[in-house]
């Protein structure tokens, strides 16, 4: 049986401006909403890749710890599936990092042909998006926690 295992966004993410003269902190750059996608290898699929979208609200306080929750929805067939997670974590200020990570709060939607829902964790960076000024991407991969499955992360804050 063919397994899919969807990455809800854990994640340890490392994150580096591309510029040094943005003004403001890591920690007030990621205290925002955020959404976009995961892609994944599915050789099930016309074309051998799947997207999940995301909807993430991540808080940063003055401590650097984070929190949030996020809603991940997957299209199969013009049928949606959503599952739920709740974010925690640490910003690192001097280096621009963050680490994620990601506790299901619902097991979510069922997924069809035996595939599950998983939480994950990984690596991205935090760009300044060059087409929308004063507006970030963080994007990277993250590794799922049920078979080790790596996938592409792109959230944006536009």
């Amino acid at each position: 049986m063919r397994k899919l295992l969807f990455s809800i966004m854990a994640a340890a993410l490392f994150l580096v401006l591309p510029t040094r003269q943005a003004s403001a902190q890591a920690g007030q750059i990621i205290n925002d909403t955020w959404s976009g996608y995961t892609e994944f290898q599915a050789n099930y699929l016309q074309g051998g890749v799947g997207s999940v979208y995301h909807t993430a609200t991540i808080n940063v306080y003055s401590n650097n710890s984070i929190s949030g929750k996020m809603k991940s929805v997957v299209d199969f067939n013009g049928t949606k599936y959503v599952s739920y997670t709740t974010l925690s974590g640490r910003v690192y200020e001097s280096s621009y990092q963050l680490y994620l990570s990601s506790t299901l709060t619902s097991g979510g939607d069922e997924l069809p042909n035996g595939l599950k829902w998983c939480a994950s964790s990984g690596t991205l960076t935090l760009y300044a998006d060059s087409d929308h000024s004063g507006y970030y991407i963080l994007s990277g991969k993250k590794k799922d926690e049920c078979e080790g499955s790596v996938s592409v992360i792109t959230l944006s804050n536009y």
